[in-house]
């Protein structure tokens, strides 16, 4: 049995939302989807983690700060900056920071979507994931909580590491009761980081299993990256293959773009955004069903 951290002092509950359709048999799904009531959580406490070290506040924070963005229904989740960004905490604050400058917090943080219409269903969770560059210690999950608004709102939950290039589905039946209510999201944890130099420590993208929107996210994403303009091409030339639902024309051109952003890692292209790419590629045939 887990607790939110810190959630009875941060103030009432959100009110109920309903989200998505409930379907006859007694099954809730969830997607992900920028068009959800995405709300944000952020707990924190000492390293070298969350659940190991000592607790000392949790409250609702927006969900740009966590920091979690979207770009249409893909989204980005990234080691936590607000430290730095936002409350511009100096560097000599010991409470936040180490004498190297390094982070000295373990910040957990959760994107939810919080329902209360699901008790006594079983719950799904599903995606994909685009890509996952994160740098140890940081770590990011997907999970499906079960709150018992009853027992001081503590939650049991169900989640699954976010591996990149793979699809992701996490079910969990939530306890009937009017007390019991849903949370489906992400968890991304890991020090207090500055802005400077945060891009070297990774991210995850995740998105929904809709090629189109999977296609048109990575042609955006290598636009001007890479020698001249061979990589978009190949997406464009994926694109027209699916519009006509040429599946095996759409597998060999992800596969040649694989191909080419690993032979060009390190070298036209830098080694992180390669790895991002080539994973990109992998989730999208994974999609389609490429063998």
């Amino acid at each position: 049995m887990k607790k939110r951290l810190g959630l009875l002092q941060s103030g009432a509950l959100l009110a109920a939302m309903a989200v998505g359709a409930i379907a006859p048999s007694f099954a809730a799904e969830f997607g992900v989807s920028a068009n959800l009531p995405w709300n944000g959580w952020m707990n924190v406490s000492d390293l070298p983690d969350s659940l190991g070290g000592q607790y000392y506040f949790g409250d609702y924070w927006g969900v740009p700060e966590l920091p979690a963005t979207f770009s249409g229904d893909i989204v980005t989740l990234a080691p936590n900056t607000t430290i730095d960004a936002v409350w511009h905490v100096p560097l000599s604050d010991s409470f936040w920071w180490k004498p190297d400058g390094t982070g000295n917090k373990a910040m957990d943080a959760v994107l939810f979507v919080e329902d209360h219409t699901v008790a006594g269903q079983a719950v799904t969770f599903s995606g994909v994931v685009l890509s996952n560059t994160l740098v140890s210690p940081y770590t990011a999950v997907a999970f499906v909580r079960d709150f018992d608004a009853d027992n001081g709102y503590s939650f049991d939950e169900t989640k699954v590491n976010l591996v990149a290039g793979k699809a992701f589905s996490v079910t969990r039946r939530i306890a009937a009761g009017p007390g019991h209510f849903v949370e489906i999201g992400f968890e991304t944890n890991g020090p207090n980081a500055q802005l400077t130099g945060v891009e070297l420590l990774g991210a995850v993208e995740v998105g929904p299993p809709d090629p189109s929107i999977l296609l048109q996210h990575l042609l955006a994403k290598v636009t001007e990256v890479g020698p001249g303009m061979s990589l978009a091409d190949k997406v464009m030339a994926a694109q027209a293959s699916y519009s006509v639902r040429d599946i095996q024309g759409v597998c060999r051109v992800l596969k040649g773009f694989a191909n080419e952003v690993r032979a060009q890692r390190g070298k036209k292209i830098a080694s992180m955004l390669s790895d991002s790419l080539a994973s990109e590629a992998k989730a999208i045939r994974a999609v389609i069903g490429c063998k």
